[in-house]
């Protein structure tokens, strides 16, 4: 009876519906009523005085869903807002909320910025945070990243995802550069995430596939690394040399050392991003409790020679994740 009840008045309402019904069958959380709705593509396109579609409206109040059924009614998600499509909303609201926001307010309070603690605590309060909000606003996002993946787009992606592992391969075979090398089992492990949207059930293998790459190029860092501190390059010093002075040979001998201690430097920082970069890969892959995943460990075991080194390396992701860009000043592992 409720459910015919809904259908009656949805019908009334659209006879003079103007699209405002819709907004409030949507902030009611009223899918019921929001139903009653879906067949007219005017109504589910329409905006409100915000300027928001129902589908943007929708995702603002983390309603997962009311986004399916939009969705599913021809929502244009290619609308934008103020220049911004809803998945773009959608991932700024998760920039200012949830582990993002503590992030930056950790940073504000280690500075002593009270004011900027506020600013940011009230950013978040203005959009509605809740911890059940953010969970649904992660899950928003994915149903649209998703959508964009359409089964052409999949068979060009793995086109060039076996692309990108050949090459890489190759590159990497020829002994290049430990920074490069490094770059190159970046992509090498960029190019599996295809694999994950084209079958969910076999995400675990995938995982490993891109955590295995990550892992040799982050053994292959540490390796190289001298320490976990930021090296200032020195200065090259320009000179004006008689190539017939007594002295010349000793003024370029000592410009030649100068450019090796910079290039050195500029390495060493750059092999200390990386390490950064590729610690915070591995987090993304099995989440904040991933020295204790054993699938985590077991993808380290394919790349260490003993226990002594599995624990090493997992030692130094933690380090990278829990400090990130702090790394770049004088503390150490």
């Amino acid at each position: 009876m409720t459910l015919v009840l809904a259908f009656v008045l949805g019908a009334l309402a659209l006879q003079t519906d103007d699209g405002g019904g819709i907004f409030r069958a949507i902030d009611s959380r009223d899918v019921q009523l929001l139903s009653t709705y879906t067949n007219n593509s005017e109504i589910v396109n329409s905006r409100n005085a915000k300027g928001l579609t129902p589908l943007m409206e929708a995702a603002r109040i983390g309603d997962v869903e009311s986004v399916r059924m939009l969705l599913a009614s021809g929502a244009d998600e290619k609308s934008k807002a103020s220049g911004f499509m809803v998945k773009d909303q959608v991932a700024s609201y998760l920039r200012r909320t949830g582990e993002e926001k503590e992030r930056v307010i950790d940073f504000f309070r280690r500075q002593g910025l009270d004011d900027m603690v506020r600013m940011v605590e009230n950013e978040a309060s203005s959009l509605g945070e809740t911890p059940e909000r953010v969970v649904a606003w992660k899950e928003i996002l994915d149903i649209l990243n998703r959508r964009e993946l359409t089964k052409e787009k999949l068979c060009e992606a793995a086109s060039q995802t076996n692309k990108v592992t050949t090459y890489a391969q190759l590159a990497i075979s020829n002994n290049i550069d430990v920074v490069d090398t490094c770059k190159m089992y970046i992509r090498m492990a960029d190019a599996g995430k295809v694999a994950i949207c084209q079958d969910r059930d076999k995400d675990e293998y995938v995982r490993q596939s891109q955590a295995v790459p990550i892992l040799k190029g982050l053994s292959l860092a540490l390796g190289s690394l001298k320490s976990t501190r930021y090296e200032m390059p020195p200065a090259v010093n320009k000179y004006d040399v008689d190539d017939n002075s007594q002295h010349s040979e000793a003024i370029y001998s000592a410009h030649r050392q100068q450019l090796l201690a910079n290039d050195r430097a500029v390495k060493q920082n750059q092999l200390l991003m990386l390490c950064i970069v590729m610690s915070q890969k591995i987090a993304q892959l099995y989440g904040p409790d991933f020295p204790s995943n054993p699938n985590f460990l077991c993808a380290v075991k394919e790349v260490a020679s003993s226990p002594d080194e599995v624990e090493s390396i997992v030692g130094k992701v933690r380090f990278f994740v829990d400090n990130g860009m702090d790394v770049f000043s004088s503390r150490e592992f």
